[in-house]
C-alpha cells in the first residue's frame, strides 16, 4: 500500500481548481461544501463558475495556469481537457510540494480523491488508487442501502452521549465498555428498526450500569432532541 487515507478539514483553506468547465464545476462544487476558499484558473468557464465568481464564492483567475497560483494554496485538483496542461500543473506542485489529483490522470496525482457516502457525521469513502473509480462508485452506491440516513442523527445521539460520559464517568474501563456497548448489534437493530423509544430507554438503562453508583437515571442528553425528533 502506497497511500495514507485521511479525511482533510478544509475549512478557510485555499484550495485551486485548475480549468472552469463541467469537471471543475463538480470539483469546486465539493470544495464550497467543505467550506474550502477556492481559486479557479481557466481561461474559459462555465456559467455555474462564473456566478460563483460574481457572488464571491470563488476567486476566478480567466487565464492560463502561471506557477503565482499556487502561492499559499494548501490542495490542488487539475481538471483540464488537455493532458499537457494538467501534466504541467503537477509537476509544479511536485516541484512546490504542494498536493495535487489530475483528474482521470493517476499518474499525475499525489493523492486520490475517494467515492464519497455522507450520513450527517459519518463519512465512508471508497478508493481504488486510481485504478478504477466508477468500480469505487459502486461500491459506495451499495454501501448506501446499508448505511441509511438514520446512521447521521445516531451519530448526533452518540456523539452527545460520549461527550456526557467523558465529563461524567471517571473510570477508563467503565467509561470504555459503556462507548462500546452502545455501538453494538442491538443498538443497530434497533435504530434499523426505527424503534426510537426502546433505543432511547436501553440507552438510559445501559448508562446506569456503568456511570455512577446511584442508579439513577440521567437527564436528556446533547443529541437526543436531534435523533428523536419526529
Amino acid at each position: 500500500m502506497d497511500t495514507y487515507p485521511v479525511a482533510l478539514k478544509l475549512n478557510n483553506r485555499l484550495c485551486l481548481v485548475v480549468g472552469g468547465g463541467k469537471v471543475g464545476e463538480r470539483k469546486i462544487a465539493t470544495l464550497l461544501e467543505c467550506g474550502a476558499v477556492v481559486r479557479v484558473v481557466s481561461p474559459e468557464s462555465t456559467s455555474q463558475v462564473a456566478e460563483w465568481a460574481r457572488s464571491g464564492q470563488i476567486e476566478l483567475r480567466q487565464r492560463c495556469f502561471q506557477e503565482e497560483d499556487l502561492d499559499g494554496v494548501l490542495v490542488v485538483i487539475a481538471a483540464t481537457d488537455c493532458y499537457e496542461v494538467n501534466q504541467d500543473v503537477s509537476r509544479v506542485c511536485d516541484e512546490r510540494q504542494v498536493i495535487v489529483n489530475a483528474v482521470d490522470i493517476p499518474d499525475l496525482c499525489s493523492f486520490y480523491v475517494p467515492a464519497v457516502l455522507r450520513r450527517g457525521l459519518l463519512t465512508i469513502a471508497v478508493s481504488t488508487g486510481g485504478a478504477s473509480p466508477k468500480l469505487a462508485a459502486k461500491i459506495r452506491d451499495s454501501l448506501s442501502e446499508q448505511f441509511g440516513p438514520d446512521y447521521g442523527r445516531y451519530l448526533e445521539l452518540i456523539a452527545g452521549w460520549r461527550r456526557r460520559v467523558l465529563a461524567e464517568i471517571a473510570d477508563t474501563d467503565r467509561r470504555e465498555a459503556f462507548l462500546k456497548h452502545i455501538v453494538d448489534d442491538v443498538t443497530l437493530e434497533l435504530i434499523q428498526k426505527e424503534q426510537y423509544d426502546l433505543l432511547k430507554e436501553r440507552l438510559e438503562d445501559v448508562y446506569c450500569g456503568y456511570g455512577s453508583q446511584s442508579p439513577q437515571r440521567p437527564g436528556s442528553c446533547p443529541g437526543e432532541d436531534v435523533f428523536f425528533r419526529k
